[in-house]
C-alpha cells in the first residue's frame, strides 16, 4: 500500500512541473500617458477660440460667485468676533480681567460692567490684592447705578474683603448713604463684623455722617434697634437683667454698647456673635485654645456661591468636623473671625437650640425673625447675627413657601443642618 501512494505522489509532482507559468506582463505606463497626451493633442487642435469664451462665460460667474460668498462668510465671521464683549473691551483700551471689572465698576462705568459680565465674568469675581468685587468698589465710590447692576446680576451682597468688610461697610464708611438704602433694601447683613470687630451701626457711629445715620435708622437699624445679647446662662440673674437698648441708647440694665455686652456665655454656648468662648471680631487664638493647634487645619468653604479660606477645627474625641472659622488678617499680621459656622451638635443657644434641633423648636423658642433662600434654606434668629441652615433639598422645597413666602408653610419637622454666626 505505502509503495502505490509513493508512487502516486511521484506521478501527481511531475504533472506539477510539466504546468507552464503565465508571463507575467508589467503596465505600458508610458504607452497609456502616451495615449492621454495624444488625445489633449487632437483636443487642442479642435478647440477654437469661440470655446474659450464660452468656457469663461460659464466659469467666470461660478469664480466670482465663490469669492464673493467666501468674502462676505469671512466679513460676517470677523464682524461677529468684533462684537463680541471681550473684543469690545479690548477696542475700549481695557483689559479682560478681575483689576480691570473691579476698576471700572468702581468708576462708575455702567457700559463696561454690562460687557465684562456678558463676557462671563462672574460679577462675584475678586482682586486678589484687596478682595474687592466689583460690588465693593461700586458701593466705597457711591456708583448707585452699578450697585443696582451688579446685584440685579445676582452679586454676594455680603461678599467679604481681606478686612472682613462687606459692600455695606464700605458704602458707610465713605459715607454714602443712597448705597446703604439700597443694599439694606435688598438684604445686606446689617449685622455682620469685619476683622476688627466693627457692624455698619458702629462705623457709622465713629464716621457720625447724617444722612448714612438716618438710612440706618429708616431701615429699623440703629442704637436704638440692637440687642444686648444674654451673656450668662438661663438660670443667671444676668440673663434676666440683660435687655434691649432703650430708644435712647442707654440700656435697661447698663449703659454699655452692644459691642461691649456681647461677650463669651460658656464653652459650648452660641449668642449672638459667639460660639462657646470663640467670638466674631476676636483673634482666632480663642480657637486655638478651644481645640489645640493639631486639631486645627486650613482649608475653604462656599458660601452664597464664593470660595472662603477658613480654619477648621475637629473633634478630639470622634475627629469629626465641629467647626468652621470664617477668618481675615489685619495689618499687623493678626488673624481675626469674621463668621463661624458650626457642625457640631454639643453647641446649643440658651433656649436649648442646636445642629439636630428644628425649626418647629426655632418657633417654639421664638428665635426666628425671617425665612430666606440663597444657596440654601436659612431660619434667620431675630438678631440677624444667627441663621439656622435647614435640611432640605431644592427638590423638596414647599411649592407654597416658594409661591408666596408663606413662612408657616414650611414644615416644623425641618431639622438644622448647620448654624452660622456673624
Amino acid at each position: 500500500m505505502w509503495a502505490n501512494l509513493k508512487v502516486k505522489m511521484e506521478e501527481f509532482m511531475q504533472k506539477i512541473k510539466r504546468i507552464k507559468r503565465p508571463n507575467m506582463s508589467k503596465p505600458d505606463f508610458p504607452g497609456i500617458f502616451g495615449k492621454i497626451k495624444a488625445g489633449l493633442g487632437r483636443m487642442g487642435t479642435n478647440l477654437e477660440a469661440r470655446h474659450l469664451i464660452y468656457f469663461a462665460l460659464i466659469l467666470m460667474p461660478a469664480i466670482v460667485g465663490l469669492g464673493a460668498y467666501y468674502g462676505i462668510m469671512d466679513s460676517k465671521a470677523k464682524l461677529e468676533a468684533a462684537n463680541l464683549p471681550e473684543n469690545q473691551l479690548m477696542r475700549t483700551g481695557v483689559n479682560f480681567t478681575v483689576e480691570d471689572f473691579v476698576k471700572y465698576a468702581g468708576r462708575g462705568k455702567k457700559d463696561i460692567t454690562e460687557l465684562f459680565i456678558r463676557a462671563g465674568m462672574s460679577p462675584d469675581s475678586y482682586r486678589k490684592n484687596d478682595g474687592f468685587t466689583p460690588l465693593h468698589a461700586a458701593a466705597a465710590y457711591g456708583r448707585t447705578t452699578i450697585v443696582r447692576q451688579l446685584l440685579d446680576k445676582g452679586a454676594d451682597i455680603n461678599a467679604r474683603d481681606k478686612e472682613g468688610q462687606t459692600p455695606l461697610m464700605k458704602a458707610v464708611g465713605n459715607n454714602h448713604a443712597d448705597v446703604v438704602t439700597i443694599l439694606l433694601q435688598r438684604g445686606a447683613n446689617s449685622s455682620a463684623r469685619d476683622g476688627n470687630g466693627n457692624s455698619a451701626v458702629s462705623l457709622a457711629k465713629a464716621k457720625n455722617d447724617r444722612r448714612v445715620l438716618e438710612a440706618l435708622a429708616k431701615a429699623g437699624i440703629g442704637e436704638g434697634q440692637e440687642k444686648i445679647v444674654p451673656v450668662s446662662n438661663k438660670n443667671d440673674k444676668s440673663y434676666a437683667q440683660a435687655g434691649k437698648l432703650s430708644r435712647t441708647g442707654t440700656s435697661s440694665a447698663t449703659a454699655r454698647s452692644p459691642e461691649a455686652a456681647a461677650g463669651p456665655a460658656g464653652q459650648f454656648v452660641l449668642t449672638s456673635g459667639y460660639a462657646g468662648n470663640i467670638g466674631v471680631g476676636k483673634s482666632i487664638e480663642a480657637l486655638y485654645q478651644e481645640f489645640g493647634k493639631h486639631a486645627v487645619s486650613a482649608g475653604e468653604e462656599f458660601f452664597s456661591g464664593r470660595l472662603y479660606p477658613v480654619l477648621k477645627a475637629y473633634d478630639q474625641d470622634d475627629g469629626a468636623l465641629s467647626l468652621a472659622i470664617y477668618f481675615a488678617q489685619k495689618k499687623d499680621s493678626e488673624k481675626v473671625v469674621t463668621a463661624i459656622h458650626v457642625f457640631d451638635k454639643k453647641y446649643k443657644t440658651v433656649s436649648g437650640i442646636g445642629v439636630g434641633a428644628t425649626l418647629g423648636e426655632l418657633r417654639t423658642a421664638g428665635e426666628v425673625s425671617s425665612i430666606s433662600y440663597s444657596d440654601a434654606l436659612y431660619a434667620v434668629a431675630r438678631d440677624r447675627r444667627i441663621r439656622y441652615e435647614l435640611d432640605i433639598s431644592a427638590d423638596s422645597l414647599p411649592t407654597d413657601w416658594l409661591n408666596g413666602g408663606d413662612t408657616n408653610s414650611l414644615p416644623d419637622d425641618m431639622p438644622i443642618r448647620s448654624i452660622y454666626i456673624f
